[in-house]
This record gives C-alpha cells, structure tokens and sequence, in this order.
C-alpha cells in the first residue's frame, strides 16, 4: 500500500484515508453515545477517536517508505501506534460488554 500512496495517483490514498479517519472518529462519537458505563468502554471509544487523528496525520504526512526523506519519517512509528490502539480499541469494547452480560446474569 506504501508504494501505491506514494506514485502520481496518491491522492486517491489520501482521500481514502481521510474517510476511514472520519469513519474512526464517527464510530468513536457512537461509541460515546452508547456508552455502558464501564471504563473499559471509554478506553475503547478514545482510542477510536486517537486512531482517526493518527490516520489524518499519515495521511497528511505523505511519507510513505518511498525513499524520500523530506522532513521527519515518523510514518513507521505511526503504523506501529495503529495496531497498538486496534487491539486496544477492539479488546476494550468486548470485555465490557461481557462484563454488562455478566451483571444481567
């Protein structure tokens, strides 16, 4: 994907990326809006929301690993922070709706 955001065409990625970001953000407004009371639900719902802004910032950055090295390379950095906060942001959720399951039962 890093070699095809960097050709003549890489405005397509950016916009791409752009939406999944927006897409992030709205999904961690959801989240919010449906919270259930747990710390473990906001914890999820942030990092959603800190996804969106570190996909806006590849995106913005346009330093893909195609050997041009204007500025700061922090793009691998970033990529590493997106499975961090993926798995946080997806972990999260679960164990606080098996906890809500839990209280019912």
């Amino acid at each position: 994907m890093s070699d095809l955001a960097a050709g003549p065409l890489e405005f397509i990625t950016d916009a791409a990326l752009y939406c999944f970001a927006a897409a992030l953000v709205a999904t961690s407004m959801a989240a919010h809006h449906a919270h259930l009371g747990r710390a473990y639900w906001s914890v999820g719902a942030v990092s959603m929301a800190v996804l969106g802004a570190i996909v806006t910032v590849i995106a913005a950055r346009d330093e893909y690993g195609d050997g041009d090295h204007v500025g700061i390379t922090i793009h691998t950095e970033l990529v590493y922070a997106l499975g961090i906060l993926f798995l946080i942001a997806m972990l999260e959720p679960v164990d606080a709706g098996r906890e809500k399951e839990e209280d019912r039962g």
